[in-house]
């Protein structure tokens, strides 16, 4: 009888110290996790709050001198270029960390432009050259001189397709500087528009 008691006795002694081990294991977890939410959350705080002064620092440069009523002139000499847009334009994204080196502008609802640095130099040293770009898996279309500049143009009146469907359809203009590609892509056109024709007119590099 008496070993039954000290039996029944360790046995409940091991089950409290297991509960203890568990709940303290289970605590430890659940803290663990949370300070890993916490973490988490303050990087994505902090990155969208980078990404809001990335945007402020771009959109300071949008200064309204014009040249043309109702435009505005838009500078950024980190990128080297300078263009004319309409006034309501809107800065929607801009990025300047490799290896995207981007801005986007909203002129309305529908339709947006986007000018995209690229590299031409490849790791191995090798400069590609205008004639011999693609974009995306698009082949040239045709050359056209705008300011002295000489650019490639691409269009894509099907959208880029892959997977499931295909896109919204865009025209590509692509320059070169040395080692840099300026790609200007207008979305949402099969063909440029009167308004796009002439932010365009205006790019110019500095």
């Amino acid at each position: 009888m008496k070993k039954k008691k000290i039996l029944i006795a360790i046995t409940v002694t091991v089950i409290i110290i297991s509960a203890i081990i568990g709940s303290w294991y289970l605590l430890d977890q659940q803290s663990r996790l949370r300070n890993g939410y916490d973490n988490k959350i303050s990087e994505l705080e902090s990155q969208i709050q980078d990404f809001k002064t990335k945007k402020e620092k771009s959109t300071e440069v949008f200064a309204n001198i014009n040249s043309k009523d109702g435009w505005k002139n838009y500078k950024n000499t980190d990128f080297g270029f300078e263009l004319e847009t309409p006034v309501d334009a809107t800065i929607s994204f801009y990025m300047n960390e490799d290896p995207n080196h981007l801005v986007d502008f909203e002129l309305d609802d529908k339709n947006s432009f986007e000018v995209r640095l690229g590299e031409a130099e490849s790791k191995n040293g090798s400069v590609t050259k205008l004639d011999d770009f693609y974009y995306l898996d698009f082949e040239r279309d045709s050359y056209e001189t705008i300011n002295n500049y000489k650019f490639a143009v691409f269009k894509a009146p099907g959208g880029y397709c892959d997977g499931p469907g295909c896109g919204a359809p865009f025209i590509v203009y692509v320059m070169q500087k040395d080692k840099t590609f300026y790609e200007i892509v207008f979305y949402g056109d099969a063909e440029l528009s009167k308004t796009e024709k002439e932010i365009l007119e205006t790019f110019k590099l500095l």
